[in-house]
C-alpha cells in the first residue's frame, strides 16, 4: 500500500500542482481546503506525510496551517511541512520542516521515497 499525504491548502490551483507532483511520487493523495476538513481528515487517515498553507481560508490573519502542523506532530506523524508564498513563518514547531510554496515540488523530491 502506497504511502499516503494530506496536503491542506485553500488555492485550487496549487492543490491540483501539488496532487499531481505527489501522484508522480508514488503517494495516496487526500486534500483539504480549510481546517475543519483537514484536521477530521488528519485524524482519520493519520497520513505519512502532511503539507499545510499557513494561511486558510484566503485570511490571511488566520494561521490554521500551524494547528494543522501541531496537531500532525502530536499524532505522531513524522514528515511535516508548513509552507507559505507571502511570508516567512513565524512560529518554530519542534520537527516541522518550514520551506517556501514554490520548493514544496522539491522537497517531494528529495524526501519520498518511490
Amino acid at each position: 500500500m502506497p504511502d499516503r499525504i494530506l496536503i491542506v491548502d485553500d488555492d485550487p490551483d496549487a492543490l491540483y500542482l501539488y496532487t499531481h507532483a505527489s501522484k508522480k511520487y508514488g503517494l495516496e493523495v487526500d486534500t483539504a481546503t480549510n481546517f475543519s476538513d483537514a484536521q477530521r481528515k488528519l485524524r482519520r487517515l493519520l497520513p505519512q506525510y502532511v503539507v499545510t498553507d499557513i494561511h486558510l481560508e484566503q485570511n490571511h490573519d488566520n494561521k490554521d496551517g500551524y494547528k494543522i502542523a501541531r496537531e500532525a506532530k502530536e499524532l505522531g506523524i513524522k514528515h511535516v511541512v508548513i509552507y507559505s508564498g507571502t511570508e516567512s513563518p513565524s512560529q518554530d514547531i519542534s520537527g516541522v520542516q518550514v520551506i517556501e510554496k514554490p520548493d514544496l515540488i522539491c522537497w517531494l523530491e528529495e524526501n519520498v521515497k518511490k
